[in-house]
């Protein structure tokens, strides 16, 4: 399973609680943070790694089996035992309800800070439930051209989510229709 924390997203509404007007189009507001201080980035950087990362551990229940520091934010990989990887759809669901679960911790924690942060979505809903790699580690992040990032390893577990793992966030985070 795949999950997706980006600094763009913990930036802006950093921005927001200070009255920043925010661009409408978000190349313009990557552009922004793209331009901002190394020392800013790296403080923005810490702060997403310590008060929401450690959101989806909780959520999860067990640390993620990888976290790639993308540079500009971070994946979260969790292994899944090879008997449940073709169990796509079912993957997919708990992936989502984790997204939502994770999204409302990290939203009820924005709130806490000074300023309070309004921040709906630190986790992107990409539902990835393959052998993807996004960012590859020991490459180069060159989104910015102003700030090339390092990708590299951050965290490594020897978590691998098998049924009852999956069957217990199901329960417990998925709701019945």
């Amino acid at each position: 399973l795949f999950f997706d924390l980006d600094l763009l997203g913990l930036y802006d509404s950093a921005r927001a609680a200070r009255g920043s007007v925010l661009e409408t189009k978000v190349a313009d507001r990557k552009a922004k943070l793209y331009a901002e201080k190394p020392v800013v980035v790296a403080a923005f950087r810490r702060l997403l790694r310590t008060e929401f990362l450690s959101i989806l551990e909780d959520v999860v229940g067990q640390p993620p089996t990888l976290v790639v520091d993308s540079g500009w934010g971070y994946h979260a990989h969790y292994a899944v035992a090879y008997e449940m990887q073709a169990e796509k759809h079912a993957l997919r669901t708990i992936a989502a309800a984790i997204i939502d679960e994770a999204n409302r911790r990290a939203a009820d924690r924005a709130r806490t800070m000074t300023p309070p942060l309004l921040w709906e979505s630190a986790f992107d809903p990409t539902h990835d439930v393959g052998a993807r790699l996004s960012r590859m580690p020991g490459t180069v992040n060159t989104k910015s051209d102003a700030q090339h990032r390092n990708v590299e390893l951050s965290a490594s577990s020897p978590t691998v989510l098998d049924q009852t793992a999956l069957l217990n966030l199901q329960r417990e985070y998925v709701r019945q229709a």
